[in-house]
């Protein structure tokens, strides 16, 4: 008769706190706060040339996020839920990064927090997954209809959002 399996001393019975952090509590899948996104965003903004800007069909607005709801359709068809940063937003898509690969081609939902207040869902696909550096990645999601950036992005009469 074998003995029931008795756990081994964890850190919080040796006298150590242990802190951990669950999901749920992280501003998105990086980990980083509005603070720490910013410096990194204005890092990642200072070491990319502008000529990939040429070729885009609209414009790019900084919309610097934390957290960004983003719900992704994988190709076996499985859904998932994520916090993602956001980097940047157009008429016609967004930028946002995470911590692991997205499949090109995936459809997904990008829930945007709107400038009165609440929220609105854009359906699009993931065009592209960009690896930055160690777990970071830049996803690149095209809009399946033109995005209204009035309801997000403040701006005065002489900016032209088209």
């Amino acid at each position: 008769m074998s003995m029931p399996h008795q756990p081994k001393s964890s850190a919080k019975s040796i006298g150590r706190r242990v802190q951990s952090i669950q999901a749920s509590d992280r501003p998105n899948t990086l980990g980083l706060a509005q603070r720490d996104l910013e410096a990194l965003l204005g890092e990642m903004d200072n070491t990319e040339s502008n000529a990939a800007a040429h070729k885009r069909e609209f414009a790019r607005w900084p919309f610097r996020q934390s957290t960004v709801m983003f719900e992704v359709t994988h190709p076996g068809g499985s859904v998932t839920k994520l916090k993602l940063a956001c980097r940047n937003l157009s008429r016609g898509g967004i930028g946002l990064l995470h911590n692991g690969y997205i499949h090109p081609g995936s459809a997904c939902k990008v829930s945007l927090p709107r400038l009165v207040g609440g929220s609105t869902e854009l359906m699009g696909v993931v065009t592209r997954c960009a690896h930055r550096r160690g777990a970071l990645h830049e996803i690149g999601v095209k809009f399946n209809k033109p995005a209204d950036l009035r309801m997000f992005v403040g701006g005065s009469r002489n900016n032209d959002f088209y």
